[in-house]
């Protein structure tokens, strides 16, 4: 796997942080004028309701579909309603379908798609903590918060992607929003400015904020993208939205679709603390690994020893471990001094086969011997993996380091792919976007740095990136999985 570079020569070191002070000016003047307020707009309200209480297991998407209203509508009659948070018992408000005729058929009318002539304004909201970083300077030079760069890049990866289209005679305008700004603010600039403005929206780290993106989105019927988030559930109910990397969840289906496939007959052990986080991670997979088992067809369920470690798991007599087949050890833990003598403990047992799969902070361990790893058959996933050997990521990489005398990291790949792929599918108009992105030679997208799969539970939800990468360790390095 291509690991990320870093410059540690006092020179690199001024050259980057002369390159980061150009774009924080740049940054801070865009993010003074894109935050002015503008006049507020609203979904107009019907007047008559019926009142519905939610029942165990319904979703806002389900008693829209029984009553025939949109979550539109259903977020216009409820102020301040929580669409991804409902629970049973709740009354929540439900427009007549009469009363509310004439704003389905505008709702209904589809735009117009947009000419080459035309400039389509993209927005990035992202926390850049532009003010906190700007008081830092030094002698002229800005001291930039480490935690600001992966957003400073993913912002220059945009930058790029729209240049390149620029070049193609497509009009584009950048607006950028910092959501470090008061929590007030940004409220507002959501629900009065943010969609009304732009007819693409890219956000990052705003998860305290997402069901009012999902919500402001839904009802501008402007596409919004997140580029990361833990949980993929604000999508349900929201056709409006993508996720541009996949949940943890889905991490971790999409590994136990790999294991079941390669070692379904293999003994499968699942170890882990006994914390909230790790439990959930190992329900994950042990869930997983038995829907692959039915869905294959087969009547009989599939045995996966999912354990609290301890020591006495490997003492003499435990039925744990097989000695003839292979012990397939999912350790669903980003925890090093929990992991790391594990490790030592299999590699010690020389007269049983391993294959050990980790999460994708094992990268980054350093207390592991990696020949151990390589021993045992070490595998671990990722949803950030870039093939430097590839030649559009070289392509890429040579520009990005020509423009801001610095490597790229994950987010800048990200951030040039995911606006390329989406600024193109709205060339078609805005009702050909989606369907752009679920078009084979787009979803393959070859041509890209970084790789999407977008696939939607349902026609009514957002689409969630599809795609990790399996690495194995082998010649004491992490290697794609073919």
């Amino acid at each position: 796997m291509g690991m990320i570079r870093t410059m540690s020569s006092n020179q690199h070191q001024s050259k980057r942080r002369n390159g980061f002070r150009v774009v924080y000016f740049t940054l801070l003047v865009l993010f003074i004028i894109s935050c002015s307020t503008s006049k507020k707009t609203t979904v107009p309200a019907t007047e008559a309701y019926r009142p519905h209480t939610v029942q165990r297991g319904e979703t806002i998407s389900k008693i829209a579909n029984t009553y025939d209203v949109t979550l539109v509508q259903i977020a216009a009659m409820n102020p301040g309603l929580d669409l991804n948070r409902i629970k049973a018992g709740q009354v929540i408000k439900i427009p007549f379908k009469k009363e509310i005729k004439n704003e389905q058929v505008e709702e209904k009318k589809e735009p117009e798609p947009v000419k080459k002539s035309e400039t389509m304004h993209v927005a990035l909201l992202l926390p850049f903590n532009a003010a906190h970083n700007m008081e830092n300077q030094v002698d002229n030079a800005i001291s930039v918060d480490p935690v600001s760069i992966p957003w400073i890049q993913l912002y220059e990866g945009v930058r790029l992607a729209l240049d390149s289209l620029a070049a193609e005679g497509n009009n584009f305008e950048l607006r950028l929003y910092d959501t470090w700004m008061d929590s007030t603010k940004l409220s507002r600039l959501i629900r009065d400015t943010l969609f009304t403005k732009n007819d693409l929206v890219i956000a990052g780290s705003v998860t305290g904020f997402l069901p009012q993106l999902a919500t402001a989105a839904a009802s501008a019927h402007k596409p919004l993208i997140i580029t990361q988030n833990n949980s993929a559930t604000f999508l349900d109910g929201h056709p409006e939205l993508l996720l541009a990397t996949p949940s943890v969840a889905l991490q971790c289906k999409l590994m136990s679709d790999f294991i079941y496939k390669e070692f379904e007959n293999e003994n499968l052990v699942i170890l882990h603390q006994d914390t909230k986080k790790e439990t959930d991670l190992a329900s994950i997979f042990s869930t997983a690994l038995q829907i692959n088992r039915l869905s294959s067809g087969s009547t009989d369920s599939l045995k996966v020893n999912n354990k609290i470690y301890s020591d006495k798991l490997f003492d003499k007599g435990s039925t744990m471990l097989d000695k003839n087949r292979k012990n397939v050890i999912i350790i669903p833990s980003s925890d090093e001094a929990f992991v790391s003598p594990i490790i030592s403990r299999l590699d010690s047992l020389d007269e049983m086969k391993f294959v050990v799969c980790g999460l994708p902070t094992w990268e980054n361990f350093e207390s592991i011997d990696p020949k151990m790893l390589q021993k045992l058959q070490t595998h671990i996933f990722t949803s950030s993996f870039i093939d430097y050997n590839n030649q559009h990521v070289k392509n890429f990489r040579r520009s990005f380091i020509e423009k801001y005398k610095t490597d790229p990291v994950h987010n800048a790949f990200l951030g040039f792919s995911i606006t390329y792929l989406a600024a193109t599918a709205m060339e078609k108009g805005e009702k050909e976007f989606f369907h752009q992105l679920e078009k084979k030679e787009n979803r393959e997208n070859r041509e890209l740095p970084a790789k999407f799969d977008f696939i939607s539970k349902s026609k009514n939800d957002g689409k969630e990136n599809n795609r990790i990468t399996i690495l194995k360790f082998e010649y004491f390095k992490l290697v794609p999985v073919e």
